[in-house]
C-alpha cells in the first residue's frame, strides 16, 4: 500500500476546476459565452460530491494509519486534531476574517451584494452557518457561500473519528454502508415530510453518502481488499455511468431540485467513488504530475476564494475572456503564495505536533 497517492491531487484539481468553471459561467451570463459551454459545465456543483468522496477516502485512510501507529488513546485524538486543524483552519479563517473586515475597512462595500447576509458572523467561526441558515430559512453572503461544504466536512471529520474509536475495523464497512442509507433516508424526510429542499442540500447528515463511500474505499484499500486489479469490470461499469453524466449535463440538471435530491446526489457519489477506485488501479501520470495536480495542490485556497476573486475581477475587468484569464491568474498566484507561505508550513507544523504517528499518517496535500 502506497503512503502517498499523487493522483489524488489531480482528482482534487479536476473537482476544483469544475466548480470554478461553473461559478465563472454563472457570474458571466450573456452572448460572450457559448450555450454549449454552459451545458458542458452545468453539473459543476457535482465537483463538491467529488470532494466529499476524496475527503472520505483521505480521512479514513489517515485515521486507519494513526490507529496503527498511535493506538486509540489520547495521542490518537491529539494527532488527528493537529493534522486536521492545521490543514483546514488557517485558510478558512483567512476567508472569514476578510469577509468580516473588508466592509468595516471599506464602508461603501457594506451593502454590496457579496457581503449581504442574514447569517450572524459568529456562526462562521463555529461552522454553523448551514444549520443556522436552514433553521431560520436565511441565506448567507455570496462571499462565503461555498463554506457550507466546510460545515459538512467538519461534521464528517467528527463522525469519522468517533466511528474509528467506537467501531472495530472488521465491522466498519457495514456501519459505513448503513450511514450511506441513513443519508438517503434523511434526504427523503426533508423533502417529503418537511418540504425543505434546502435542508436536504445543506445539512451534513443528508450529504454524507459520498464521504462514507470514500471511507469504504479507504477501508478496503488499507486492508488490501480493494479490487483495483480487475480494471476491466470497473471500466464496463463506468462507461454507462459516464453516459448518464453526459445526459445530465446536456439536460442542465439543477442542483436544487427534487430529481437531483433523489437521483443526482446519489448518482454522483457512486460515480465519483468508482472513478476514485479506477484511479487507484494505475499510475495516471497526467493526474499525478500534470497541470491538474498542480491545480489540486492549491485547490483548497482556490475553492474558498473563488467567489471573492470572481467579484473582484468582475468589478475591474470587462469581457468574458479577459475576466476568465484574470480570475484564473489571480487565483493561481494567490493560491501558490498561500500554499508556499501559509499552508505548507502549517501542515508540516501540524504533523510535527502530532508526533511520530502523525508524520506519516496522511498523504501530503490532503484536504
Amino acid at each position: 500500500m502506497r503512503e502517498k497517492i499523487p493522483a489524488l491531487d489531480g482528482l482534487r484539481g479536476a473537482a476544483c476546476l469544475l466548480v470554478l468553471m461553473g461559478h465563472y459561467i454563472a457570474s458571466n451570463p450573456g452572448p460572450d459565452l457559448s450555450p454549449v459551454l454552459g451545458r458542458i459545465f452545468s453539473q459543476y456543483w457535482s465537483g463538491v460530491d467529488l470532494f466529499f468522496v476524496l475527503s472520505g477516502f483521505v480521512i479514513f485512510l489517515s485515521l486507519h494509519r494513526l490507529e496503527e501507529r498511535a493506538g486509540r488513546g489520547r495521542q490518537f485524538l491529539a494527532s488527528f486534531v493537529s493534522l486536521r486543524g492545521f490543514r483546514v483552519l488557517p485558510v478558512y479563517l483567512l476567508l472569514i476574517l476578510s469577509y468580516l473586515l473588508i466592509p468595516v475597512l471599506v464602508p461603501r462595500l457594506a451593502g454590496a451584494p457579496p457581503f449581504a447576509s442574514s447569517i450572524p458572523g459568529w456562526c462562521y467561526f463555529l461552522f454553523g452557518q448551514s444549520l443556522w441558515g436552514v433553521a431560520h430559512q436565511r441565506a448567507g453572503a455570496d462571499y462565503v457561500n461555498v463554506t457550507w461544504s466546510l460545515c459538512a466536512e467538519v461534521f464528517f471529520y467528527g463522525l469519522a473519528f468517533l466511528m474509528v474509536i467506537v467501531v472495530r475495523r472488521a465491522r466498519r464497512i457495514p456501519v459505513l454502508g448503513a450511514l450511506v442509507l441513513v443519508s438517503y433516508a434523511c434526504r427523503a424526510y426533508f423533502v417529503f415530510a418537511a418540504g425543505d429542499q434546502a435542508a436536504a442540500y445543506l445539512i451534513p447528515v443528508c450529504r454524507m453518502d459520498g464521504f462514507m463511500m470514500g471511507g469504504i474505499a479507504a477501508t478496503l484499500y488499507i486492508g488490501g481488499r480493494l479490487p483495483v486489479a480487475n480494471t476491466r469490470v470497473i471500466d464496463v461499469v463506468l462507461v454507462p455511468l459516464a453516459f448518464v453524466y453526459g445526459l445530465l449535463a446536456y439536460a442542465e440538471n439543477l442542483q436544487a431540485s427534487m430529481f437531483s435530491i433523489f437521483f443526482s446526489y446519489t448518482f454522483y457519489s457512486v460515480f465519483y467513488c468508482l472513478v476514485l477506485v479506477r484511479v487507484l488501479s494505475g499510475r495516471w501520470t497526467a493526474l499525478a504530475s500534470g497541470p491538474l495536480a498542480l491545480f489540486g495542490t492549491i485547490s483548497y485556497f482556490v475553492y474558498l476564494f473563488q467567489v471573492p476573486a470572481l467579484w473582484l475581477v468582475e468589478t475591474h475587468v470587462a469581457g468574458a475572456l479577459p475576466r476568465f484569464v484574470a480570475t484564473v491568474g489571480l487565483l493561481v498566484a494567490a493560491g501558490t503564495l498561500s500554499w508556499v507561505a501559509l499552508e505548507r508550513p502549517l501542515i508540516r507544523l501540524g504533523r510535527s505536533l502530532a508526533g511520530p504517528a502523525g508524520l506519516r499518517a496522511s498523504p501530503p496535500r490532503a484536504t
